[in-house]
């Protein structure tokens, strides 16, 4: 089974250059962390937001000591995971550069066993200054891309993988930040583990609906394994494998007689099934995991009509309004 250690205790953080560490809450970011220090004041109450836009032109640091014991250690693989990392950073184990990252709305993993020891270990988060790295990019580019919204004379935002309300908007103050706004910990495991189900319906009637789950694999080695698909407490169908060091995907297809349908709002009931992954090696199950899916059809229409040509959505065969941004 997996072990997971989060990371979440005795964060510090410093503005890069200063010798003073503060202390800082992981998930959240650098404008919160400098607000409860009493470094910046409130910049939701009238205009103070002007007096904290220094932040964003500065490099940030995080750090954090915890302790991983000799059974961790024993486990045949050792990811560091960031749920979210805000968002070009270096990250380094130890003092040795482990992760280098420039997209806020992904996870970021690490293979750092062989960086760990027993007792205390040192996380190190560099923050570089968003706005500054994308000037960067921008002067590379030689092209301003449209940013009306963003509240500066140089546009950088198209080019930094980040919220884009932050950089300015006609209902929010300019804040431009940076910090590990998801959670962060280490997983331990053996043999193999599941990175990722995806559910997709191949064909549903109101007899029967054709599934195929996707699922990435990731192995720490060459071994034979044994997938299988559940429902509740039955099992649906499976799959042996060979499993090889690194990721792969495979596919196996399952049966759901007199399917539920999942329906959107006020055209029934959203119901969801919970699908379970299981993974077993020759001598023990390695992991199960468990997801909620719901089973439905949904098309875009695009026909020739008096108007020209149709565009337009049906879920589960009926023809859907849709609206908003």
């Amino acid at each position: 089974m997996i072990r997971q250690l989060f990371l979440h205790q005795n964060w510090v953080f410093r503005k890069k250059g200063d010798i003073e560490w503060l202390p800082a809450t992981v998930p959240g970011s650098v404008h919160t962390d400098l607000l409860s220090n009493g470094k910046i004041p409130d910049p939701f109450f009238r205009q103070q937001f002007l007096a904290s836009q220094w932040v964003e032109n500065e490099d940030w640091e995080y750090s954090c000591r915890f302790t991983v014991d000799k059974e961790m250690l024993e486990r045949d693989q050792i990811e560091l995971v960031f749920e979210g990392l805000d968002t070009f950073a270096n990250v380094s184990l130890n003092n040795i550069p482990v992760l280098h990252t420039c997209n806020m709305y992904r996870q970021w993993k690490a293979e750092v066993k062989q960086h760990l020891k027993v007792g205390e270990n040192i996380l190190l988060v560099h923050f570089q200054s968003p706005v500054k790295t994308g000037e960067k990019y921008l002067r590379l580019a030689q092209l301003t891309y449209p940013a009306n919204n963003e509240k500066s004379e140089t546009k950088v935002s198209p080019f930094v993988r980040r919220v884009p309300y932050t950089f300015g908007w006609d209902w929010c103050p300019r804040l431009v930040g940076c910090g590990i706004w998801r959670p962060v910990y280490l997983n331990g495991w053996n043999t193999a583990t599941i990175e990722h189900i995806h559910i997709v319906p191949a064909s549903v009637t109101e007899e029967r609906a054709l599934i195929k789950a996707e699922i990435i694999l990731k192995g720490a080695y060459r071994s034979r394994c044994f997938l299988s698909v559940w429902l509740n407490d039955t099992v649906l169908a499976g799959s042996e494998v060979t499993m090889r060091k690194g990721e792969q995907t495979e596919e196996i297809e399952f049966v759901i007689e007199r399917p539920k349908r999942w329906w959107p709002n006020g055209l029934g009931r959203a119901h969801l099934y919970e699908i379970s992954v299981v993974l077993e090696d020759e001598a023990r199950r390695v992991q199960k995991k468990t997801i909620k899916t719901g089973i439905r059809t949904v098309e875009l229409l695009q026909e020739p009509d008096a108007k020209g040509v149709s565009f337009y959505f049906r879920v589960n065969g009926i023809p859907v309004f849709m609206k908003g941004a």
